[in-house]
């Protein structure tokens, strides 16, 4: 349990960083910096490398050369159908051989509906789409937006949702703790209201304040940290069912010290929940975990 513990706690210490980074609109450093100095051995001193952004599976689409701006793209309507039909795709891609072998493999996946939808989300305002968009849908929907115009559309998927959930729940007065953030999160999150939420959100934080390169890299750190987040929630879920605690004996004082840090000025009576939750302990042993707590932090 203590390789967990720890495992949470350096999660929690860069959502904590990215937060003040956001604030600071990234004047003291690039997004591609944090992520480099920060996110990369945080997440592979905590074994959770396999939440790190994979640029070999998700390259830029940009260096792509892919641009479907419609004043670029110039795509009209009879190529945007409400569904993508066999006749429609044997009219387009005729001629075209690496077209036939990446919708081959879409074929092959079964994803022809996604990709309808898709196309759904680049001709369609997001205003359109109340009461009649199925939840599963919204994710390539919004994906087809980000396509019609990237700069105000944001990628977002159960990733990023997760990400603003456990962001938002840290930022609360007094804040949530962070192992229970983690382990309310794991389910799938792509309804339409964390769909709008998370744009709102986007546009207000990432588009308002950072240059199109550090956007870039904000969304890769927010898609990462979510990630990180499903799979160490599932872990603390697994853990609590087993009967096992969260934390490791010799750990504990450190985390009861290092929770009061974070909240100085909150009375015993208000830090003692957040103590016995975060810790698995007895409202005594809060109260004794408080009172050592603020005599080693002066």
């Amino acid at each position: 349990m203590e390789d967990l513990n720890a495992a949470c706690n350096a999660l929690q210490n860069i959502f904590e960083l990215w937060g003040v980074y956001l604030k600071s609109n990234g004047q003291s450093r690039s997004s591609e910096d944090f992520y480099l100095d920060h996110v990369t051995p945080a997440f592979l001193a905590a074994d959770l490398n396999s939440s790190l952004f994979d640029e070999r599976k998700f390259p830029a689409l940009k260096d792509l050369g892919i641009d479907l701006k419609p004043a670029k793209a110039a795509v009209s309507e009879s190529f945007l159908p409400e569904a993508w039909e066999p006749a429609l795709v044997k009219e387009n891609v005729a001629d075209n051989p690496l077209a036939q072998f990446l919708l081959a493999y879409i074929w092959k996946l079964g994803k022809f509906p996604e990709v309808s939808n898709v196309m759904a989300g680049y001709r369609t305002p997001a205003a359109q789409d109340e009461g009649q968009v199925d939840e599963n849908a919204v994710v390539m929907r919004q994906f087809g937006r980000h396509l019609a115009s990237p700069s105000i559309e944001p990628i977002y998927d159960q990733h990023t949702a997760r990400f603003l959930k456990i962001h938002e729940g840290m930022l609360l007065s007094p804040p949530s703790l962070f192992t229970d953030l983690l382990a309310s999160s794991v389910d799938q999150l792509s309804s339409m209201a964390d769909r709008e939420r998370y744009v709102a959100w986007w546009r207000a934080s990432i588009l308002a304040g950072m240059a199109p390169d550090d956007q870039l890299w904000a969304d890769r750190i927010m898609f990462s940290l979510g990630k990180a987040a499903k799979k160490l929630g599932g872990r603390l879920l697994k853990a609590r069912k087993g009967g096992g605690s969260t934390s490791h004996p010799q750990s504990k004082l450190a985390l009861a010290q290092e929770l009061v840090a974070r909240n100085p000025a909150l009375p015993v009576a208000q830090m003692r929940p957040l103590l016995m939750a975060r810790l698995e302990i007895s409202k005594d042993c809060a109260n004794t975990y408080f009172y050592i707590a603020r005599r080693r932090l002066g």
